[in-house]
């Protein structure tokens, strides 16, 4: 038998990487903004070290043999993974559509370069949306900002009276430029059974071997290093015969053209209550990884 859990991913920013295993659901801006206010993303990232989720290193980021993807609907490195079935919903599909549309019109300011302004504005990106899409907006801080387009259930739909929204982009903006955007469920069923055993995810090397596997997919989202695209993924995994309090993990792959670079693990419940949010937060740490030699 197939056993699911079906959850809401909450709108919790920079306090989403708290430890526990409450039951997620879906909170307000306004208890967002309260949550974020005493904590800045730099805080949150020290508070998430690579001693806390087990990472293996395949090779760095390297621009003479990364190249970016194009990202028009249909040839995204991830188009092949991402179908009704494997990402949230019907409307989760919907909104990969627009992404994979949006971030072909977009710019990235560099991810390790604060000093980089060739990134969109917000004003940019809006203008990329059909005003009629959900939008909020909250500051971290003075240089940090998180701009989000929600997909709801259509009015009297299955999920309508659930949740406020089934999917979201997210775009994280420093210093007023963007530098990092996502997109990932906001209602859904995650599939216990149906996760794949950690010795098999941990020994692939290329997205298409990825896809041959046909996972769920709760996160895709890039940033730029050095002028290269750096994608990161994230579907359910088995836990590691040492995790006896843990139901299912959360395993990210970091993604140059085609090849899988590195991958992280963490509790899948430790990130579910704000994907966007910890996919920053993996990026960071796995830039920190770099920076202190693993690389």
């Amino acid at each position: 038998m197939v056993k699911k859990v079906v959850l809401a991913s909450s709108l919790l920013l920079v306090a989403g990487c708290r430890n526990g295993a409450e039951e997620a659901s879906s909170s307000s801006v306004s208890e967002t903004e309260e949550s974020v206010s005493s904590m800045s993303m730099e805080e949150s990232v020290s508070s998430m070290s690579m001693e806390e989720s087990e990472s293996v290193k395949i090779d760095s980021v390297s621009s003479e043999e990364s190249e970016s993807v194009a990202t028009t609907p249909g040839t995204h490195v991830f188009s092949e993974m991402i179908t009704q079935n494997t990402f949230s919903n019907e409307h989760g599909y919907e909104a990969w559509e627009v992404y994979q549309t949006v971030i072909e019109n977009y710019q990235l300011s560099d991810y390790m370069d604060p000093a980089d302004t060739t990134g969109s504005t917000v004003d940019e990106i809006d203008a990329l949306f059909d005003p009629a899409i959900m939008r909020e907006e909250v500051d971290i801080s003075e240089e940090q900002k998180m701009v989000l387009y929600r997909f709801p259930d259509e009015e009297g739909g299955e999920f309508s009276e659930i949740s406020m929204f089934l999917s979201e982009i997210a775009f994280y903006f420093l210093n007023d430029y963007l530098v990092f955007s996502s997109i990932t469920p906001g209602f859904y069923e995650v599939s216990l059974t149906d996760a794949e055993e950690f010795d098999v995810l941990g020994n692939l090397y290329t997205v298409e071997e990825l896809v041959a596997l046909e996972p769920q997919v709760f996160t895709v989202s890039e940033v730029k290093v050095e002028g290269e695209v750096l994608r990161q993924t994230m579907v359910p995994a088995q836990p590691l015969p040492d995790q006896t309090d843990v139901m299912l993990n959360a395993m990210y792959f970091f993604v140059s053209g085609e090849d899988i670079l590195h991958y992280s693990v963490v509790p899948f419940e430790q990130v579910s209550q704000d994907f966007p949010t910890n996919s920053i937060l993996i990026f960071n740490s796995y830039f920190n990884w770099l920076q202190e030699g693993n690389g």
